[in-house]
């Protein structure tokens, strides 16, 4: 009997512990509206440096004014001769890095973004200019000190 009351009184304490009382649902209720309403969703070119928006813009559509777009409208990669995404990141060139830093510029706007970044904060304008300075150079947004 002795065995039976400890297994109970262990269960008990056990149960205490896995599962506390959180008191009624209207308090657990008002817990959970303690959290935003909305939580910020950025768009996939929201990652861009603000340097690089008009540039990956006439990248991905030839507009230094439009929202740089990773994706077709039937859903297709943006692609152009090797170059992949709003930020139009040659593959050739860049496949082992990226694949090294765990990075899927292809499949994932926001990587491609990043990299980007990342080649805009290593070489400037340099990786785009020869290919789409023309459509983006004269832009506002442009730091004439890159070039």
């Amino acid at each position: 009997m002795l065995a039976w009351t400890i297994f109970f009184v262990v269960m008990f304490v056990i149960n205490l512990f896995a599962f506390p009382y959180t008191g009624n649902k209207e308090k657990q209720a008002e817990k959970v509206r303690q959290f935003p309403e909305t939580v910020e969703v950025k768009e996939d070119w929201e990652y861009l440096l603000p340097e690089l928006v008009a540039v990956c813009a006439c990248e991905s559509m030839g507009d230094p004014n439009a929202t740089p777009q990773q994706w077709n409208k039937d859903g297709t990669i943006k692609y152009y001769k090797g170059n992949y995404g709003m930020c139009q990141i040659n593959k050739l060139a860049h496949d082992k890095r990226t694949k090294e830093l765990g990075l899927d510029v292809y499949k994932s706007a926001k990587d491609n973004a990043l990299y980007a970044n990342m080649l805009f904060e290593e070489s400037g304008y340099a990786p785009w200019h020869t290919w789409s300075g023309h459509c983006w150079e004269n832009n506002e947004s442009i730091d004439k000190s890159m070039l």
